[in-house]
Parts: structure tokens; sequence; C-alpha cells
């Protein structure tokens, strides 16, 4: 009766603490906006977002030479947000442009007079996302920001990346023993890598929806294989856990490539951006796995020093394993329905 209570509880507590997350879990918070010069001293912001999530975008805050032109909250069009502002003396490089947008980065987009398009990356720190338009001159940023700043982007990507994670977590439920954690990681890894680098190139092409929907469907079938080897049964996951791993870490790797390849990054930061997004995606994944483990071992040694047995494994992740797959087997029915929207 204990071991029935103990199994609805876990399992509550596992659908309410997942049920609102988001159902994908690709979307970088990363919004791309332009800014350009329509002449000496005009200028327009225009940025991407739809009609759901324009609260989000709020006015820029300006350089104390430059006013904001009428509508003051922007027009909506096609989904674009415009701005359009005035500045007496021209914006220079040691102006700055500060939005309090909902969002945690902008890719943006400068278009100056007589000159081509400059990208750069910039991210949230604390609730501002600072522009320094001397980034996005003719020189743009150093390389060490801009390394710096795709890193940032792989932790958090992969730390806010729940149907990742949670295949991470189902992966450490199967594995027996530390050699082999680390061999089957080592798998996963290396495949979502590749699958990663040639989507991103656009070696390979997939629609997102059918990708998104066959990774939720991947941790439903990890939940299945996590009940089935508990029960005793044989399964291939089960011998070989570093196979399968590596076979979802292929399909893993699209999803990861279709939220940086949306941002538009130019050629020539094409290999630091990979490099960089996919380090700070392994080092997000890595300090996943070592707060799990420790967790797991904290938890065992003070139940043995409070006195108590620990009990089989499978008395607690058969609840987590069924917790992980009824919630991806929702998410997977959500996506599959914007396949056919």
């Amino acid at each position: 009766m204990c071991y029935s209570t103990c199994i609805r509880l876990i399992f509550c507590a596992f659908f309410c603490a997942f049920y609102c997350l988001p159902s994908f879990g690709h979307d970088l918070g990363i919004t791309k906006a332009t800014l350009e010069q329509t002449s000496a001293q005009n200028y327009a912001l225009r940025v991407s977002t739809s009609s759901t999530l324009a609260y989000q975008i709020t006015a820029p805050e300006l350089p104390s030479q430059c006013m904001l032109l009428k509508p003051f909250r922007g027009q909506l069009v096609d989904s674009v947000q415009t701005f359009n502002f005035r500045c007496d003396d021209g914006l220079t490089t040691v102006d700055t442009l500060d939005l309090r947008w909902q969002r945690d980065g902008v890719f943006m987009t400068a278009v100056w007079l007589g000159k081509g398009a400059v990208k750069s990356l910039f991210l949230r720190n604390g609730d501002i996302i600072s522009i320094p338009l001397g980034e996005l001159s003719a020189a743009s940023a150093s390389l060490q920001v801009k390394a710096k700043r795709y890193l940032e982007l792989g932790i958090s990507h992969i730390l806010t990346g729940f149907d990742h994670l949670f295949f991470v977590f189902g992966i450490i439920l199967i594995v027996r023993s530390p050699a082999l954690l680390i061999k089957t990681i080592t798998a996963f890894t290396v495949a979502h890598s590749l699958t990663l680098a040639l989507a991103f190139l656009q070696m390979v092409r997939l629609p997102i929806e059918p990708v998104e929907a066959c990774i939720a469907l991947s941790i439903v079938v990890l939940a299945y294989e996590i009940i089935k080897i508990n029960k005793g049964e044989d399964s291939l996951t089960g011998r070989y856990p570093w196979i399968v791993a590596g076979g979802f870490g292929l399909l893993h790797g699209l999803g990861f490539s279709g939220a940086l390849s949306s941002l538009g990054v130019p050629a020539s930061d094409v290999p630091l951006a990979l490099l960089f997004f996919n380090v700070g995606v392994e080092l997000g994944q890595l300090l996943f796995i070592a707060l799990i483990v420790f967790f797991a071992y904290s938890a065992k040694y003070l139940i043995g020093y409070c006195g108590y047995t620990f009990v089989h494994k499978s008395q607690w992740s058969n609840p987590l394993a069924y917790g992980l797959g009824f919630v991806s087997m929702y998410w997977a029915i959500e996506r599959s329905v914007l396949i056919f929207t």
C-alpha cells in the first residue's frame, strides 16, 4: 500500500512539475532584429515577432541625441514590429541601444548607408539587452566576445531544453555503472554533434515539426525501456545503451541545429558559432549529469546515515519512468498536431 502511494505521489509531482513547461525545447529565446539607417539622421528598428509575442517587444531606449517617432509603441505589420527614430547628430560607435525585451537576447543586423550589413549576437544582462553600436560597425565584435556569447547560448539552451534533459535523465536511469554511463553519454554527444554540424551547414535538411515530434517519442521509447529493464526483461537498450543513445542522438542533433540555424548566422561566423554553441551544449549537459549524480549519491548517503534501507532501484525509477513517458507522450501528440496545421 505504501509503495503504491509513493508511486502515485512521485508520478503526480513529476507531472505537475513539468506539465506547464514549453512543449518545444528548442526556442533559443533569441529575437531577430534589423537596425537600418534610412537617411543621414533617420533609423528604423525592425523586429521579427508574432502578434501573440509582440507584447514582449517594447520601444528601445535611445541615446540622448535621438527621439522616437510615432507610433511610439511601434507598428506591427506582417510579423515585423517597426520602431522609427531620428538622431540629430546620427548614431556613433560610442552609442548604445538598450532593449528591455522579455527575451534572452537579440541577433541584430545593422544596415548603414553606403555600407554592407553587419550581424552580431547580444545576450540579456539582468533585465536589459544592451547593443553597443561599436560592435555593429565594420569591425564588428571581437572573436573572443562572439565565442563567449555562443558558448553562453549553448549552455542556456541545453539547460532549458527539457526534452533533451529528459532523454539524458532516462539514460542515467538505465545505465548501471559509471564507465558505461561515460561511454553512453559520449555516444549521444558524438551523434548529436554530427547531425548538428551537418544540418547547420545545410548538408541535411528536414522540416523541424516532425523532428520535434520524434524527439519527444524517443523519450517515450526510453521510458518504456526503463520499465522493461526493471522487470528483468531482455532489452537491446539494457545490453547496449550506447548504441541506442547514439542512434537517438542523431535525431536530437537536428533539434539543436534548427534553433541555431534560425538565427541567420553570417558565413564568416559559422565555424565559430558551430564550435562554441556545441561546446556550450556539452558543458551544460555535463553540468546536468553532475547535479543528478550528486543528488543521487547524497540521497543514498543520507538514507543510510538515518538508519533506513535504500530501496531497490526499480521501486523509485519506475515511477520516474512513467512520469517521463506520460509528459513526453503529451509533447509528442501536441507536436504531431502541428505537422498538419
